[in-house]
């Protein structure tokens, strides 16, 4: 995969095949900008009815973030309430602070996200889902395959102001970011009234898993890089035409058509790996059980 950190590729081929990859986990992310956001909270004002929080979380979607995260840990919202209660922290920075903390929070409360409901898992990929559909809809520049191209060329401190200038300046992914880390909070509660266990990994998931990767590699839009690829052509002109946010809503729709026990057990092994790792930093390596089970 695409690594940012520099260190280029051995094959071009897997370079620009990476940066398809990772343009799609991007505009998962970036693609938000266009979810509406007026209707977030409404789950939380049942969730974590009574919670008061400090009126330094100036949104509705910081101060429904700020009530989840107050029940589940305690210590992790007065941290959070002391650094913002003066003012004077612009709303990325607050931002940043808060992603930060909540990395935090997830890996002191991994345990419980292991045993949570796979609902929430399901849940967060319709979310994202919805939002990459609607920016592919709009012709948004960060679904444009030539937009990732781009990125082949850029040291690590360029592909960062890329990021910052499309993506986590613009309000409404912030305010995305913090409901989906609001629904893992949210599947913490939840497990420790009602925690899960998949169990281990089945054969027949690894079917459901081949399966999918069939479906997938039969959608145009990887038959069209795969053929340039293994015809020796030049991949970047094939993936300069692709639209990013199309390509993810595919995957992620697809995934999410899995049996529920089998993305279950799929969230559960994930979790496992980012408790093993001792951190949330995506590692592709590090998921290999998810493909040899």
């Amino acid at each position: 995969m695409y690594d940012a950190r520099g260190g280029g590729s051995s094959s071009s081929n897997g370079t620009v095949f990476g940066l398809a990859v990772g343009g799609v986990i991007v505009a998962a992310f970036a693609a938000v900008f266009f979810w509406p956001t007026g209707n977030s909270g409404s789950d939380t004002n049942v969730i974590a009815k009574g919670v008061q929080v400090h009126a330094a979380f100036e949104s509705e979607e910081e101060q429904a973030f700020a009530k989840t995260l107050r029940k589940v840990d305690e210590a992790s919202y007065l941290r959070l309430e002391k650094r913002f209660q003066n003012g004077g922290v612009a709303a990325s920075n607050r931002h940043e602070i808060m992603m930060e903390e909540i990395q935090t929070v997830a890996m002191d409360h991994i345990g419980d996200l292991a045993r949570s409901d796979v609902k929430y898992f399901t849940a967060m990929i319709d979310d994202v889902n919805k939002g990459l559909k609607s920016a592919s809809r709009s012709g948004e520049k960060l679904c444009k395959g030539s937009t990732y191209t781009s990125l082949q060329s850029m040291n690590e401190v360029q592909v960062g102001r890329f990021l910052e200038r499309e993506i986590l300046s613009k309000k409404e992914i912030r305010e995305f970011a913090l409901k989906l880390n609001r629904r893992m909070l949210e599947a913490i509660l939840e497990a420790r009234k009602n925690p899960k266990n998949y169990g281990p990994m089945q054969a027949s998931d690894q079917r459901a898993v081949q399966n999918m990767a069939r479906k997938l590699m039969f959608q145009p839009e990887f038959l069209g890089i795969a053929m340039s690829m293994n015809s020796g052509r030049n991949p970047e002109a094939a993936l300069a035409k692709i639209d990013v946010c199309e390509l993810g809503h595919v995957v992620l729709r697809t995934v999410n058509q899995l049996p529920e026990q089998t993305k279950g057990r799929i969230w559960a092994q994930a979790i496992a790996e980012v408790e093993k790792n001792g951190s949330f930093d995506l590692d592709p390596s590090g998921m290999s059980a998810l493909s040899g089970f």
